[in-house]
Protein backbone atom coordinates (compact mmCIF):
# COMPACT_ATOMS: atom_id res chain seq x y z
CA UNK A 1 0.00 0.00 0.00
CA UNK A 2 1.24 3.35 -1.13
CA UNK A 3 2.29 6.06 2.18
CA UNK A 4 0.71 8.63 0.30
CA UNK A 5 -2.33 9.83 1.46
CA UNK A 6 -4.69 12.38 -0.39
CA UNK A 7 -2.58 15.47 -0.41
CA UNK A 8 0.90 16.08 1.67
CA UNK A 9 2.28 12.61 2.96
CA UNK A 10 3.17 14.73 5.86
CA UNK A 11 -0.45 16.63 6.25
CA UNK A 12 1.66 19.81 5.73
CA UNK A 13 -0.72 22.95 5.64
CA UNK A 14 2.16 25.40 4.75
CA UNK A 15 3.85 23.51 1.63
CA UNK A 16 5.89 22.92 0.53
CA UNK A 17 8.08 21.30 3.45
CA UNK A 18 12.06 20.98 3.18
CA UNK A 19 11.79 17.61 2.09
CA UNK A 20 10.79 18.78 -1.44
CA UNK A 21 13.01 17.92 -4.22
CA UNK A 22 14.66 20.42 -6.48
CA UNK A 23 12.31 19.52 -9.56
CA UNK A 24 9.56 19.84 -7.76
CA UNK A 25 8.91 16.07 -6.54
CA UNK A 26 8.10 14.80 -3.26
CA UNK A 27 10.41 13.22 -1.17
CA UNK A 28 9.05 9.61 -1.33
CA UNK A 29 9.86 9.98 -4.73
CA UNK A 30 6.46 9.00 -6.33
CA UNK A 31 4.55 11.98 -6.96
CA UNK A 32 5.31 16.17 -7.50
CA UNK A 33 4.55 17.93 -4.19
CA UNK A 34 1.42 19.49 -3.78
CA UNK A 35 3.18 22.50 -3.13
CA UNK A 36 5.19 22.66 -5.81
CA UNK A 37 3.53 24.82 -7.98
CA UNK A 38 1.57 26.97 -5.88
CA UNK A 39 2.38 27.98 -2.26
CA UNK A 40 0.00 29.61 0.61
CA UNK A 41 0.73 33.33 0.82
CA UNK A 42 -0.57 33.55 4.46
CA UNK A 43 0.19 31.09 7.35
CA UNK A 44 -2.48 28.78 7.58
CA UNK A 45 -3.51 27.25 10.72
CA UNK A 46 -5.56 24.55 11.71
CA UNK A 47 -8.94 24.93 13.57
CA UNK A 48 -7.21 23.58 16.91
CA UNK A 49 -5.59 27.01 16.98
CA UNK A 50 -7.81 29.11 18.69
CA UNK A 51 -5.70 32.07 19.80
CA UNK A 52 -4.22 33.43 17.12
CA UNK A 53 -2.51 36.93 18.19
CA UNK A 54 -0.36 38.55 16.12
CA UNK A 55 3.43 38.18 16.63
CA UNK A 56 5.75 41.22 17.34
CA UNK A 57 9.27 41.22 16.12
CA UNK A 58 11.34 40.64 19.64
CA UNK A 59 15.24 41.70 20.28
CA UNK A 60 17.28 38.69 20.49
CA UNK A 61 18.49 37.97 24.11
CA UNK A 62 20.91 35.11 23.66
CA UNK A 63 24.18 36.11 23.38
CA UNK A 64 24.51 34.18 20.10
CA UNK A 65 22.26 35.94 18.16
CA UNK A 66 23.08 39.02 19.65
CA UNK A 67 26.85 38.52 18.83
CA UNK A 68 26.47 37.59 15.26
CA UNK A 69 25.70 41.00 13.98
CA UNK A 70 28.63 42.21 15.01
CA UNK A 71 30.98 39.15 14.33
CA UNK A 72 31.62 36.22 12.84
CA UNK A 73 30.02 33.21 15.63
CA UNK A 74 29.45 29.56 14.92
CA UNK A 75 27.72 26.58 16.39
CA UNK A 76 28.98 23.09 16.58
CA UNK A 77 26.33 20.47 16.05
CA UNK A 78 26.44 17.37 18.75
CA UNK A 79 24.85 14.08 17.71
CA UNK A 80 22.77 12.70 20.60
CA UNK A 81 24.47 9.49 21.18
CA UNK A 82 26.35 7.73 24.42
CA UNK A 83 29.58 8.02 22.10
CA UNK A 84 29.43 11.87 21.98
CA UNK A 85 28.93 12.27 25.41
CA UNK A 86 31.37 10.23 26.28
CA UNK A 87 33.63 12.78 23.80
CA UNK A 88 31.77 15.86 25.15
CA UNK A 89 35.91 16.96 26.99
CA UNK A 90 36.50 17.77 23.68
CA UNK A 91 34.60 20.72 23.37
CA UNK A 92 36.01 22.54 26.38
CA UNK A 93 38.17 25.29 25.21
CA UNK A 94 36.61 25.68 21.88
CA UNK A 95 35.62 29.24 20.61
CA UNK A 96 31.60 27.85 19.46
CA UNK A 97 29.05 30.34 21.04
CA UNK A 98 26.35 27.66 20.76
CA UNK A 99 26.13 23.63 20.35
CA UNK A 100 23.05 22.07 18.72
CA UNK A 101 21.27 18.88 18.98
CA UNK A 102 19.40 17.46 16.30
CA UNK A 103 16.21 15.64 16.64
CA UNK A 104 16.72 11.67 15.29
CA UNK A 105 18.18 13.11 12.12
CA UNK A 106 17.21 11.26 8.83
CA UNK A 107 14.44 9.55 11.30
CA UNK A 108 17.01 7.13 12.72
CA UNK A 109 17.32 6.35 16.80
CA UNK A 110 19.18 8.40 19.05
CA UNK A 111 19.40 9.72 22.00
CA UNK A 112 15.98 12.19 22.95
CA UNK A 113 17.34 15.73 22.05
CA UNK A 114 15.78 17.79 25.31
CA UNK A 115 17.40 15.17 27.51
CA UNK A 116 20.84 14.98 26.00
CA UNK A 117 20.87 18.99 25.51
CA UNK A 118 19.89 19.17 28.87
CA UNK A 119 22.98 16.87 29.77
CA UNK A 120 25.21 19.50 27.44
CA UNK A 121 23.90 22.36 29.36
CA UNK A 122 24.73 21.31 32.59
CA UNK A 123 28.21 19.54 31.98
CA UNK A 124 29.27 22.78 29.66
CA UNK A 125 27.58 25.37 30.58
CA UNK A 126 27.07 27.21 26.92
CA UNK A 127 24.12 28.13 24.99
CA UNK A 128 22.68 25.11 23.32
CA UNK A 129 19.85 24.71 20.47
CA UNK A 130 17.78 21.78 20.51
CA UNK A 131 16.12 20.66 16.90
CA UNK A 132 11.93 19.47 17.75
CA UNK A 133 10.53 17.41 15.03
CA UNK A 134 6.60 17.65 13.69
CA UNK A 135 7.48 13.67 12.76
CA UNK A 136 7.27 12.10 16.20
CA UNK A 137 4.70 14.37 18.44
CA UNK A 138 1.39 15.47 18.72
CA UNK A 139 0.98 18.86 19.70
CA UNK A 140 0.41 17.65 23.24
CA UNK A 141 3.91 16.09 23.01
CA UNK A 142 4.98 19.18 21.68
CA UNK A 143 4.44 21.60 24.12
CA UNK A 144 5.48 19.28 26.99
CA UNK A 145 8.26 19.35 25.22
CA UNK A 146 8.92 22.93 25.06
CA UNK A 147 7.83 23.36 28.86
CA UNK A 148 11.17 20.47 29.46
CA UNK A 149 13.43 23.01 27.99
CA UNK A 150 12.72 25.60 30.13
CA UNK A 151 13.28 23.73 32.96
CA UNK A 152 16.26 22.94 31.47
CA UNK A 153 17.48 26.71 30.91
CA UNK A 154 17.67 25.72 27.10
CA UNK A 155 17.59 28.86 25.60
CA UNK A 156 16.77 27.91 21.61
CA UNK A 157 14.58 25.59 19.70
CA UNK A 158 14.66 24.90 15.92
CA UNK A 159 11.44 23.51 14.67
CA UNK A 160 11.32 21.46 12.04
CA UNK A 161 8.86 19.20 10.08
CA UNK A 162 11.00 16.42 9.92
CA UNK A 163 12.67 13.40 7.88
CA UNK A 164 9.91 11.23 6.39
CA UNK A 165 11.00 7.66 7.34
CA UNK A 166 12.40 5.56 5.19
CA UNK A 167 10.97 2.11 4.24
CA UNK A 168 12.90 0.07 6.64
CA UNK A 169 12.70 2.51 9.47
CA UNK A 170 9.25 3.05 9.06
CA UNK A 171 8.35 -0.99 9.96
CA UNK A 172 9.76 0.45 13.29
CA UNK A 173 8.21 3.91 13.63
CA UNK A 174 4.76 5.74 12.08
CA UNK A 175 5.15 9.48 11.73
CA UNK A 176 3.07 11.72 13.04
CA UNK A 177 2.88 15.09 11.72
CA UNK A 178 0.07 16.91 13.55
CA UNK A 179 1.82 19.81 12.66
CA UNK A 180 3.98 21.27 10.33
CA UNK A 181 7.34 23.52 10.89
CA UNK A 182 5.31 26.56 10.67
CA UNK A 183 2.71 26.09 12.73
CA UNK A 184 5.39 24.38 15.18
CA UNK A 185 6.73 28.12 14.80
CA UNK A 186 3.84 29.47 15.63
CA UNK A 187 2.97 27.81 18.75
CA UNK A 188 6.44 28.18 20.39
CA UNK A 189 5.78 31.63 20.06
CA UNK A 190 2.40 32.53 21.40
CA UNK A 191 3.84 30.22 24.26
CA UNK A 192 7.09 32.31 24.81
CA UNK A 193 5.10 36.00 24.09
CA UNK A 194 2.14 35.61 25.59
CA UNK A 195 1.81 32.44 28.56
CA UNK A 196 -1.10 30.56 26.90
CA UNK A 197 -1.17 27.58 23.71
CA UNK A 198 -2.91 27.62 21.07
CA UNK A 199 -6.32 27.26 22.63
CA UNK A 200 -5.54 29.92 24.88
CA UNK A 201 -4.94 27.78 27.92
CA UNK A 202 -2.14 29.49 30.63
CA UNK A 203 1.01 27.62 30.92
CA UNK A 204 2.22 26.58 34.15
CA UNK A 205 5.40 28.51 33.76
CA UNK A 206 6.27 30.87 30.25
CA UNK A 207 8.72 30.34 27.99
CA UNK A 208 11.97 32.24 27.20
CA UNK A 209 13.15 30.73 23.55
CA UNK A 210 14.28 31.61 20.67
CA UNK A 211 12.63 30.23 17.81
CA UNK A 212 14.34 29.22 14.59
CA UNK A 213 13.80 27.70 11.57
CA UNK A 214 15.15 25.52 8.96
CA UNK A 215 16.59 27.43 5.07
CA UNK A 216 16.75 24.65 1.96
CA UNK A 217 18.72 26.59 -0.62
CA UNK A 218 18.67 23.75 -2.61
CA UNK A 219 14.70 24.60 -3.67
CA UNK A 220 13.68 26.97 -6.50
CA UNK A 221 14.55 30.67 -5.03
CA UNK A 222 11.01 32.02 -5.34
CA UNK A 223 9.58 28.82 -3.72
CA UNK A 224 12.16 28.99 -0.72
CA UNK A 225 11.78 32.61 -0.42
CA UNK A 226 8.12 32.14 0.35
CA UNK A 227 8.74 29.73 2.50
CA UNK A 228 11.18 32.10 4.53
CA UNK A 229 8.61 35.14 5.23
CA UNK A 230 6.57 33.00 5.79
CA UNK A 231 8.31 31.14 9.08
CA UNK A 232 9.17 34.71 9.88
CA UNK A 233 5.57 35.83 9.98
CA UNK A 234 4.80 33.01 12.32
CA UNK A 235 7.61 34.38 14.57
CA UNK A 236 11.31 32.54 13.14
CA UNK A 237 14.05 34.87 14.82
CA UNK A 238 16.88 32.78 13.21
CA UNK A 239 17.72 30.16 10.46
CA UNK A 240 19.76 27.25 9.91
CA UNK A 241 20.26 26.35 6.28
CA UNK A 242 20.68 22.91 5.10
CA UNK A 243 24.71 21.87 4.16
CA UNK A 244 26.06 24.14 1.85
CA UNK A 245 29.46 23.70 -0.57
CA UNK A 246 29.69 26.28 -2.48
CA UNK A 247 28.21 29.76 -3.13
CA UNK A 248 25.78 28.04 -5.80
CA UNK A 249 21.86 28.54 -4.27
CA UNK A 250 22.73 29.95 -1.09
CA UNK A 251 24.16 33.11 -2.07
CA UNK A 252 21.27 34.22 -4.47
CA UNK A 253 19.11 32.92 -2.16
CA UNK A 254 20.64 35.42 0.71
CA UNK A 255 20.62 38.02 -2.25
CA UNK A 256 16.67 37.44 -2.25
CA UNK A 257 15.51 37.44 1.10
CA UNK A 258 17.63 41.06 1.30
CA UNK A 259 15.58 42.36 -1.15
CA UNK A 260 12.67 41.50 0.81
CA UNK A 261 14.17 43.42 3.84
CA UNK A 262 15.17 39.86 6.05
CA UNK A 263 17.50 40.65 8.39
CA UNK A 264 17.09 37.70 10.81
CA UNK A 265 20.57 36.12 11.69
CA UNK A 266 21.07 32.96 9.28
CA UNK A 267 23.76 30.33 9.94
CA UNK A 268 25.03 28.21 7.26
CA UNK A 269 25.72 24.66 7.53
CA UNK A 270 28.68 22.87 6.19
CA UNK A 271 29.82 19.47 6.71
CA UNK A 272 33.42 18.79 7.93
CA UNK A 273 33.53 15.51 6.90
CA UNK A 274 35.24 13.03 4.16
CA UNK A 275 35.42 9.42 3.12
CA UNK A 276 32.49 6.80 3.03
CA UNK A 277 30.43 8.07 5.86
CA UNK A 278 30.22 11.85 4.66
CA UNK A 279 29.11 10.97 0.91
CA UNK A 280 26.42 8.74 2.65
CA UNK A 281 24.73 11.58 4.48
CA UNK A 282 25.00 13.21 1.43
CA UNK A 283 23.41 10.60 -0.77
CA UNK A 284 20.54 10.80 2.16
CA UNK A 285 19.42 14.47 2.36
CA UNK A 286 20.24 13.95 -1.81
CA UNK A 287 22.63 16.82 -2.42
CA UNK A 288 25.07 15.56 -4.75
CA UNK A 289 28.70 16.91 -3.78
CA UNK A 290 32.58 15.97 -4.12
CA UNK A 291 34.35 16.48 -0.90
CA UNK A 292 37.94 17.21 -0.57
CA UNK A 293 39.56 14.74 1.50
CA UNK A 294 41.80 17.36 3.39
CA UNK A 295 39.37 18.49 6.12
CA UNK A 296 41.83 21.65 5.91
CA UNK A 297 41.60 22.51 2.70
CA UNK A 298 37.13 22.10 3.38
CA UNK A 299 37.91 24.48 6.47
CA UNK A 300 39.31 26.86 4.22
CA UNK A 301 36.76 26.89 1.28
CA UNK A 302 33.96 27.28 3.91
CA UNK A 303 35.43 29.72 5.55
CA UNK A 304 35.67 32.08 2.40
CA UNK A 305 32.32 31.50 1.94
CA UNK A 306 31.54 32.19 5.44
CA UNK A 307 33.23 35.58 4.71
CA UNK A 308 31.66 36.63 1.22
CA UNK A 309 27.46 35.58 2.82
CA UNK A 310 29.01 37.98 5.98
CA UNK A 311 30.05 40.95 3.71
CA UNK A 312 26.93 40.59 1.41
CA UNK A 313 23.47 39.62 3.82
CA UNK A 314 25.19 40.71 7.50
CA UNK A 315 24.41 38.68 10.33
CA UNK A 316 25.50 35.12 9.28
CA UNK A 317 27.43 32.65 11.29
CA UNK A 318 28.54 28.69 11.00
CA UNK A 319 27.15 25.61 11.99
CA UNK A 320 29.87 22.79 12.02
CA UNK A 321 28.57 19.46 11.33
CA UNK A 322 31.43 16.55 11.76
CA UNK A 323 28.92 13.86 11.96
CA UNK A 324 29.92 12.72 15.75
CA UNK A 325 33.73 13.53 15.32
CA UNK A 326 33.85 16.17 18.26
CA UNK A 327 37.64 15.94 17.47
CA UNK A 328 37.39 17.13 14.09
CA UNK A 329 35.82 20.84 15.30
CA UNK A 330 39.38 21.84 16.60
CA UNK A 331 40.20 21.94 13.04
CA UNK A 332 37.39 24.15 12.60
CA UNK A 333 38.09 25.94 15.63
CA UNK A 334 42.35 26.98 14.78
CA UNK A 335 40.87 28.43 11.05
CA UNK A 336 38.05 30.42 12.39
CA UNK A 337 40.37 32.39 14.63
CA UNK A 338 41.76 34.42 11.68
CA UNK A 339 38.54 35.62 11.23
CA UNK A 340 38.41 36.84 14.79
Amino acid sequence: MSRRRAGCPKRVLNGPCGGMKPDGMCELGDARCVFADKQPSEIILDPGFRFRPKLEKRKPFTELLSKVWSEAVWIAEVPPSFEAAEKIQLLKGLSFSALSVPDNPLATLHLESSAFAAYLKKALGCEVIVHLTCRDLNRLALKSRLLALQLSGIEHVLALTGDYPSIKSEAYSTPIFDLDSIRLIYLARIMSDHGVDELGNPMPRSLRLQVGAGLNPYLPVKVEVSRALRKIRAGAEFFITQLVFSLEGIEDLLKSLRKEGVTVPIFIGFLLASGDRAQKVLKAIGVPAELPTDLNALTEAYLEILEKLRRLYGPVGAFISTLGKLEDLKIWNEAFKSLC
